[in-house]
């Protein structure tokens, strides 16, 4: 048998329960709205129900993550074209809170490309060959994001006073 497969009920299942939460996540992460965070995941499952049988069972994780990114950078373009005004957060003032606020403010100031390697990496622990495929960049390519975006993080926590 093909490593093309029909999708059935129960794989697409298995895949939704293995890698939604991450999927949420790094969606999450890339477009920080939990609505469009979760559009974004909805739209990618129901694109792999829709199209399943046409995607390698190996690639699958590859191919999910690669299709959030994706989704998340339209998103992302088509909110810079409209005034989009940011909904109500839920205000925690723990110590932790306030640093990890002052570090995701601090993540949102890289490139969406090294943004996304950053969360895959460190975040999602995903290795330099999944995040190659997921982001269709070399090994190279991605290791470079890596130490960039590590860089740049290390400046900003640098120059920001009483951060840690």
């Amino acid at each position: 048998m093909s490593a093309l497969q029909t999708l059935t009920a129960r794989k697409y299942n298995t895949y939704v329960k293995d890698f939604s939460d991450n999927a949420f996540r790094f969606a999450y992460t890339l477009v920080r709205q939990r609505e469009t965070a979760e559009d974004i995941v909805q739209d990618v499952f129901l694109k792999l129900w829709e199209t399943g049988g046409n995607i390698c069972k190996e690639k699958i994780k590859s191919w999910i993550f690669s299709s959030v990114y994706h989704k998340s950078i339209d998103c992302l373009r088509k909110q810079r074209n409209f005034d989009a005004i940011d909904g109500c957060k839920e205000e925690v003032y723990q110590p932790q809170m306030i640093i990890k606020e002052e570090l995701d403010k601090f993540l949102q100031q890289l490139p969406a490309v090294q943004k996304s390697v950053l969360v895959l990496k460190d975040e999602e622990g995903y290795k330099y060959e999944e995040i190659s495929q997921i982001l269709n960049l070399s090994m190279e390519q991605v290791k470079v994001y890596l130490y960039r975006a590590r860089k740049q993080m290390q400046q900003m926590i640098k120059t920001k006073d009483n951060l840690l």
